[in-house]
């Protein structure tokens, strides 16, 4: 969004609209492999090599832009070369996967709602992070600085990853509630073993209704009831 301003505050000799132009191009070509790594490779590595890229990416531009601003005139070219490795960095898997794993994490009946909000949520962020660029460089001192706050904030990424993130690739809803739960499995109702629990539980109420109301003598009504349980055993 601030492609032009940013590489002109950092004073490189590479003309920034041409620059911009090819972080464009970046980003649709980066899209178009991370549709393969999605499934290829799981989601909580691809994180981690995103976010570690884009900190080595930032923390080598900044350094780099600092020296520009301090009179160097050779390698100017280092923070565009950064900041497009930066993008692809970051398509690799923080700025793609967080959309696919929304659709993952939602159980199906709030999954509708829920993607809706973390949509709406992350859009909203994502202005207010736009937006706040010229505060920032203006508050930290340079665009040097705003970079690397930015390379901050991909080692936290990537400590966040590390420890909270769930894997989600490959696994179904079921499996990713029960990484939730602390790893207690939750028996989908239509498991075949709550079937056959409820087929037992429903015959041995249909006996039960049927000895109190059976006017039949004591013994012959246990006789019956065990006939009657042996028939529905071979249903």
């Amino acid at each position: 969004f601030f492609a032009v301003t940013f590489i002109q505050d950092v004073g490189t000799e590479v003309n920034a609209f041409t620059a911009s132009i090819f972080v464009g191009l970046t980003r649709f070509t980066m899209s178009l492999l991370n549709a393969w790594l999605l499934k290829k490779f799981a989601r909580r590595p691809l994180v981690m090599v995103s976010t570690t890229g884009m900190a080595i990416c930032m923390a080598v531009s900044g350094l780099f832009t600092l020296w520009i601003k301090n009179g160097t005139t050779t390698l100017t070219w280092v923070p565009v070369v950064c900041l497009l490795l930066y993008v692809c960095s970051s398509m690799i898997g923080l700025l793609t996967i967080p959309w696919t794993m929304t659709a993952e994490l939602f159980p199906t009946e709030i999954r509708g709602i829920g993607h809706s909000l973390s949509y709406s949520m992350a859009n909203l962020l994502m202005f207010f992070a736009v937006q706040s660029y010229r505060s920032m460089n203006d508050f930290l001192g340079g665009s040097h600085a705003v970079q690397w706050l930015f390379a901050v904030v991909s080692v936290l990424g990537f400590l966040y990853a590390l420890i909270f993130l769930p894997e989600t690739h490959g696994k179904s809803l079921a499996e990713i509630e029960a990484y939730f739960a602390g790893g207690k499995k939750r028996t989908p109702a239509n498991s075949p073993s709550n079937t056959n629990a409820n087929l037992q539980a429903a015959r041995h109420c249909t006996v039960t209704e049927h000895l109190i109301k059976s006017p039949s003598s004591a013994s012959f009504r246990v006789r019956e009831a065990e006939s009657m349980l042996k028939k529905q055993e071979l249903v």
